[in-house]
């Protein structure tokens, strides 16, 4: 401890100097491609383990509930389910973080 005293600024302009969001999530984000977009041989493959599925699930906090009442009628029907109202859900934007 050095007895300086941290204003608010100073703290999160030392937290964004020692961990650079943005160069993290230029790095790791994951874009979707739109069904309609992928070539042939791509469409109903996966690029993505179980374990990486299962990671990523984990770090955007999607539960098993999620999941199925929302994620998979998404994915099925192609419109928002009446179960997402409520439920928090994340809409990523990466083209934002490029």
């Amino acid at each position: 401890h050095n007895g300086r005293l941290w204003s608010s600024w100073d703290i999160d302009n030392e937290l964004k100097t020692r961990h650079p969001y943005r160069q993290w999530l230029q790095r790791n984000c994951q874009c979707l491609i739109p069904t309609e977009q992928l070539d042939e041989e791509k469409t109903g493959k996966r690029a993505l383990s179980d374990d990486q599925l299962l990671t990523y699930q984990k770090l955007f906090g999607y539960s098993i509930d999620e999941i199925d009442q929302v994620l998979r009628v998404f994915g099925e029907t192609g419109r928002e389910p009446v179960a997402s109202m409520g439920i928090r859900h994340w809409q990523l934007r990466c083209s934002h973080w490029r």
